[in-house]
């Protein structure tokens, strides 16, 4: 489980984020509230400022395919912020409700890689960082989410997988699946858009699978989201 929780930046504006295992909570002034940790499908994190916790070992580990290519003009970040100061790549793209919203990796200079969503002139959302030697601790996932208790409420599951994987599906209560898409850089972005967003809406597990669509693993999400 997370380590710390901080409050946001000055760029998060009007959001309520949560990342991972924890609840998501909305502050009720509207001003927003944001991790700077993020998890993987080991549900272990860091803090941009605490080491790992002692019985966390970290290993050597594959890194987001997007650091193998050359950085892009378009890989610049819709805000500026510490999470993203070193070696940023915009992963995934999408627009909702007319606004443009984007997923980057980057690392902090503080020997963390981060996954960070970002929407909107300001660029608001949220994110998170794991160890740089090994950001996936051992998963073949590394994700975050943030909700925004707002008219209609949304809640936003974004992240990136390894290269050994080659297609995503979120599982819901019930047994119901949903793919979702992922780039080329191996990001991606789900969005739940309701008036109120229930529990049969939010996602329990992401499912990874290969390029022969083979299973590779289940991530518990534990997800939760409320006012």
């Amino acid at each position: 489980m997370l380590t710390r929780r901080y409050s946001v930046l000055a760029l998060l504006v009007a959001a309520a984020c949560g990342v991972a295992v924890f609840a998501a909570t909305a502050s009720r002034d509207g001003a927003a509230e944001s991790s700077e940790a993020a998890v993987t499908g080991s549900s272990i994190a860091t803090s941009e400022d605490a080491p790992p916790p002692q019985h966390v070992q970290v290993a050597d580990g594959p890194q987001p395919g997007a650091f193998l290519r050359p950085p892009r003009v378009t890989d610049a970040p819709l805000g500026t912020m510490p999470l993203l100061a070193k070696d940023v790549r915009r992963v995934a793209t999408t627009r909702h409700l007319g606004v443009d919203q984007a997923v980057y990796v980057g690392r902090n200079g503080k020997g963390l890689t981060c996954v960070v969503f970002q929407e909107g002139p300001l660029g608001r959302g949220g994110g998170g960082c794991n160890p740089s030697n090994g950001p996936f601790l051992g998963s073949n996932v590394l994700w975050s989410s943030t909700h925004y208790n707002e008219d209609p409420q949304r809640l936003v599951l974004f992240g990136v997988v390894t290269e050994r994987v080659s297609a995503v599906s979120l599982a819901f209560a019930g047994g119901a699946r949903t793919a979702v898409p992922l780039s080329e850089d191996g990001g991606f972005i789900y969005v739940v858009t309701k008036a109120t967003i229930e529990p049969s809406h939010v996602p329990r597990s992401l499912i990874t699978f290969d390029s022969k669509g083979r299973e590779i693993e289940q991530t518990a999400l534990g997800i939760t989201f409320g006012p």
